[in-house]
Order: structure tokens, then C-alpha cells, then sequence
């Protein structure tokens, strides 16, 4: 009786198959030609995304020099979006870029990194162009192999116009921060769109006590 049932189930099994035939081909089809479209979607959203999770700030900022001279320099800081549990979206530092023209016999010069930068000044006597900068996260702290602790790169014009990385014991006393400090505290956390900074600003700005003491001075002074 099995054999039988079977043998009689047989020719409803193909015809169906028969029936479906036509239907499940365009599905299959369709089914492809939508991942298809679902993939070319994601390559186009994927770059808005991570552009999103990036923000770049651009302003020009007036320095005073040690010999009392005030240029203005332009600088620029990328952010990347992070999360920290329950406790939302914040910024976190990058990437820092400056340029600026010295008084002659120096002229243009320019710097980048993943350090902020908080001096940038000329020896009273004219002898030397020097960069001091901070670490800000660990990517800095590993590029330029600073041990925990240490917090501070100094870098000296050459001659031949590249920035050296020198001792920061060997640091003119003379020397103190001229480059606004409070970057992510003015233009993220406030979200300030000045895109000029003054001698004014910058110093009500950097005058706020929450600036970790880092920003304000170095072993040395």
C-alpha cells in the first residue's frame, strides 16, 4: 500500500513542480538584482558614514611672539566620533595642522601632527624657531614613543628647513604657551564657528580652570 500511495503522489509531486517552475526562476532573479542594488546602496553610504564620524575645525589665530611681535598662524585639528558607554557621542583628537610667515630671515613655515601644539615662538636673540606640543591620545603617545608620564615633544627649525625633535630640557626658559590651548573646549565642546581667535579670546578661553595643567606649562619651566 506504501509503493501505491507513493506511486499515485508522484504525478501530483512533478506537475507542482511543473507549476511552480515559472514563478520561482523571476524570484531567484529578482532576489539577485535586490542584493545586487542593496550592495551598490551600502558602497554609497558607507564613505557618508565614516565622514560623518569625522570633524575637521579651521580658524586663524593671532601669537604672540617672545619679542613682542604678533603674528597670525593657521591651524587646523581633526576629530574622530567615539562612544563611551551610557555616556554618548563625544570628539576625540586626531590630527593637528599649522602654518603661519615668521619675521624675516625665517619666512613660511609649517607643521602636522598627532600632537597640539602649544608653543610656537622665536628665541629673543633670533637663534632658534621652536615647537612644543603635547600628547593628546595614545596614537601621539605611541607615534613619537613617549613613556607614561611624559607628556611633551619639542621640535627646532633647521636650517635646512625641517622641524628636528630636540630634548625638552634643552627648551629657552624663556619660552611659554602662545598657541590657544582650549581647541576641543572652544570649537567642540562649545561649538564656537569664530573662525579668527584673538589675543583676547584665546586668553579668556585658556583662563578656564578645568585645562588640565599639561596645556600650561612643561617639566622644564
Amino acid at each position: 500500500m506504501l509503493l501505491r500511495s507513493e506511486s499515485c503522489l508522484t504525478p501530483w509531486i512533478l506537475r507542482t513542480k511543473l507549476t511552480l517552475t515559472p514563478f520561482v526562476v523571476p524570484f531567484v532573479v529578482l532576489n539577485k538584482r535586490l542584493c545586487q542594488l542593496l550592495g551598490l546602496l551600502l558602497m554609497a553610504v558607507t564613505p557618508l558614514m565614516a565622514c560623518s564620524q569625522m570633524k575637521t575645525v579651521n580658524w586663524k589665530e593671532e601669537v604672540k611672539l617672545t619679542n613682542g611681535q604678533v603674528i597670525v598662524v593657521e591651524r587646523s585639528e581633526d576629530y574622530r566620533q567615539v562612544y563611551a558607554g551610557g555616556g554618548g557621542p563625544g570628539w576625540l583628537f586626531q590630527y593637528e595642522r599649522l602654518r603661519t610667515t615668521l619675521p624675516l630671515p625665517n619666512g613660511e613655515i609649517a607643521w602636522d601632527g598627532r600632537l597640539k601644539p602649544l608653543v610656537l615662538d622665536i628665541t629673543a636673540d633670533g637663534g632658534g624657531v621652536y615647537l612644543i606640543a603635547v600628547v593628546a591620545e595614545a596614537a601621539g603617545r605611541k607615534e613619537y614613543s613617549l613613556p607614561d608620564g611624559i607628556n611633551h615633544v619639542a621640535f627646532k627649525y633647521s636650517a635646512n628647513n625641517q622641524w628636528q625633535r630636540v630634548p625638552i630640557s634643552t627648551i629657552p626658559r624663556e619660552l611659554r604657551p602662545n598657541l590657544l590651548a582650549s581647541t576641543q573646549g572652544l570649537f567642540i565642546d562649545q561649538r564656537s564657528t569664530t573662525k579668527f581667535v584673538d589675543l583676547a579670546l584665546k586668553e579668556t578661553v585658556d583662563s578656564d580652570p578645568r585645562l588640565d595643567s599639561r596645556y600650561r606649562k612643561w617639566p622644564t619651566q
